[in-house]
């Protein structure tokens, strides 16, 4: 007898390798789709520091609105918020994107200007990234013209249910460099 279907042992064990491959390739698939959308954001965030330097270098001071600045996200604009959970950390503007929201900071906490670009779905809400433009008034700080993976900073579409550490440790594998009242920081 000349049998050549597959037995039932055989398609069982097929299947099982089929399982621990997926098992393996799904996890790294979704960081991938993270990692790229987190690339997304951070361009966008770039762009939006390009453009705030430009509008400071030709009037001496930062914008309060995407409205001042030479740059168009074709996003609609939301009304202004409280993040951080602090009364203290107030978007001036922003502007919502598919996933994600564009703000610009201005006031609270000693520190005048700061953008940022948030993930507002998915694991990753609450987390980003964030440049500081201008500190403090008076005094330079060390934190002037840089860009961090935030989390913990942005809260208005999740509440405080955030999770720290996951996605600028373990997607982006950056370690934290400081923590400043309401923000993990991480370069």
């Amino acid at each position: 007898m000349n049998n050549k279907a597959f037995t039932l042992i055989e398609i069982l064990v097929a299947v099982l390798i089929i399982g621990i491959l997926a098992a393996i390739a799904v996890p790294k698939y979704q960081k991938a789709v993270v990692k790229s959308r987190a690339a997304h954001l951070q361009s966008i965030l770039s762009n939006l520091v390009k453009a705030s330097n430009e509008y400071y270098l030709q009037t001496g001071r930062y914008p309060s609105s995407f409205d001042q600045l030479d740059i168009d996200f074709n996003l609609p604009t939301v009304e202004q918020s409280i993040c951080g959970g602090a009364t203290n950390w107030v978007a001036s503007n922003i502007k919502k994107g598919d996933g994600f929201e564009v703000m610009i900071f201005t006031g609270g906490i000693g520190r005048t200007y700061r953008l940022g670009v948030f993930f507002t779905d998915g694991k990753y809400k609450c987390t980003g990234f964030a440049h500081i433009l201008n500190a403090y008034k008076d005094t330079p700080s060390e934190y002037d013209g840089k860009t961090f993976c935030a989390e913990s900073l942005y809260n208005r579409a999740c509440g405080t249910n955030c999770d720290n550490g996951d996605f600028c440790k373990k997607i982006m594998g950056m370690d934290s460099d400081v923590y400043i009242p309401t923000v993990f920081v991480y370069e």
